[in-house]
C-alpha cells in the first residue's frame, strides 16, 4: 500500500489474506491446503526506503513462520535482535555436526495394557559451547529454512544404526527405535537406499528401525509417499504418522497409506481436562479401525494415562513412564526389562 495506512487496516487485510489461503483447494476430487505467512513494515517507523521495508517485513515473515505458519506478523524492532540470533544459530549448525556437539536421547513408548516397554524415539540434542542445550525447537527451524536439515536427519540415521549395532555386539537386545524424517528428507529421491545401505553397513536387521513422518509431509505427494512407504515396509520398517491430528487429515486420506500406527499429536493429550476427549476417542477409534496401532504423546499424569487406557489406546509416550535418557541409561533399561509402575 502506498499510501497512508493505519495499522490496524493493514493487520486487517493480511488477516483476509491468510484466510483466503486456509480454504481447502480441490484438485481431482482431493483437497488440498495450503499455509501462508505474511510479513508487515511500515513507513516510516519500520524504514523509509523499499530495501530497507522489505528486509524489515522479510524479518516479521520469518517470525510469523515460527509461530506455527498460516498468520502475520508485524515487524518490531526487537526483532532485529532475535534475527542476529537466528543467523549466530545457522552459521553454529554448520559446524554442529563436525564438531560433534549433537547427541540422541531415546524415550521410551509403553504398552498401555502392561506397562512394559515397546520402543523408543531418537531425539536429537544440541550442546552448544557456549550457550549450553538448545532446543531442537528453536534449530530445527531454522535448520529447515537453511537447508541443513537433510545433513541432520543423515547423522540421526547413522547414528541411531550405529547405536543398534553396538547394543547388539554388548548382547544387549534392543527395541525398535523410530526416527523422526523432516519433509525435505524423505523427499529425496534415494531415501530408501540411504536406509537400506546404513542396514547393510552395520549389519541390522530392518525390524529394529521405525521411520515416523507427518500428515503434512504426506500430502505432499501422496503418490510418492505411498511407494516410499511400501518399500521401506517391504524391507521390514515399520512406519508411522506423527503428530497425527494436526495436518487436516481425513479417512480417505489415510486409506492410501498402509501405516502401522498412528502417534496422537500431544496437543490432544495436553488438553484432555478441557474438552478434547470426544476428538482423542475418534481418533483412537478410527485408528483400529483401519488395523493401526495408536500411540499418544506428551503423557504426563495417571489421569491422561488412564483414559487413554480406557479407551484402549494400546501404547503411550510421556514423562509419565520416562524423560529422554541417553544411550548409556537407556542401555540399562534394555539390560533389565523394565516394567513400569502402575499407580
Amino acid at each position: 500500500l502506498t499510501e497512508n495506512v493505519s495499522e490496524a487496516r493493514v493487520t486487517t487485510l493480511a488477516k483476509r489474506i491468510t484466510e483466503s489461503f486456509e480454504r481447502p483447494i480441490k484438485v481431482d476430487g482431493r483437497e488440498f491446503r495450503l499455509t501462508t505467512s505474511v510479513g508487515i513494515s511500515l513507513s516510516p517507523q519500520d524504514g523509509q526506503d523499499p530495501d530497507t521495508l522489505v528486509k524489515h517485513a522479510d524479518r516479521a515473515m520469518y517470525h510469523a513462520k515460527d509461530r506455527g505458519r498460516s498468520g502475520f506478523q508485524v515487524f518490531t524492532h526487537l526483532m532485529n535482535h532475535k534475527f542476529s540470533e537466528r543467523l549466530l544459530l545457522e552459521s553454529d549448525l554448520q559446524t554442529a555436526l563436525t564438531e560433534q556437539q549433537f547427541h540422541i536421547d531415546y524415550q521410551p513408548r509403553v504398552n498401555l495394557q502392561t506397562n512394559r516397554m515397546t520402543s523408543a524415539e531418537a531425539l536429537i540434542r544440541w550442546q552448544h559451547p557456549q550457550l549450553g542445550a538448545v532446543s531442537p525447537g528453536d534449530f530445527i527451524p531454522i535448520a529447515e529454512d537453511a537447508g541443513l536439515i537433510g545433513l541432520i536427519d543423515n547423522w540421526v540415521l547413522r547414528r541411531v544404526c550405529m547405536q543398534l549395532r553396538s547394543w547388539l555386539q554388548l548382547g544387549v537386545t534392543p527395541v525398535p527405535i523410530a526416527v523422526n524424517l523432516s519433509a525435505m528428507q524423505f523427499q529425496q529421491q534415494d531415501l530408501v537406499e540411504t536406509i537400506q545401505r546404513l542396514l547393510v553397513e552395520h549389519e541390522l536387521d530392518p525390524k529394529w528401525m521405525e521411520i515416523e513422518i507427518t500428515e503434512t509431509t504426506l500430502m505432499k505427494n501422496e503418490e510418492e509417499a505411498m511407494k516410499k512407504i511400501s518399500r521401506l515396509q517391504g524391507m521390514g520398517i515399520r512406519v508411522s504418522i506423527d503428530d497425527f491430528g494436526v495436518g487436516y487429515s481425513s479417512l480417505g486420506f489415510l486409506q492410501h497409506f498402509a501405516v502401522d500406527s498412528l502417534k496422537i499429536d500431544q496437543s490432544f493429550i495436553r488438553e484432555l481436562h478441557s474438552g478434547n476427549t470426544a476428538i482423542v476417542s475418534a481418533i483412537i477409534t478410527l485408528g483400529h479401525s483401519l488395523g493401526l496401532r495408536v500411540v499418544a504423546e506428551g503423557v504426563e499424569t495417571i489421569a491422561q494415562r488412564n483414559f487413554l487406557r480406557d479407551r484402549g489406546c494400546d501404547e503411550m509416550q510421556g514423562f509419565l513412564s520416562s524423560r529422554p535418557v541417553s544411550a548409556q541409561h537407556f542401555a540399562e533399561f534394555l539390560d533389565s526389562p523394565v516394567r513400569f509402575a502402575s499407580t
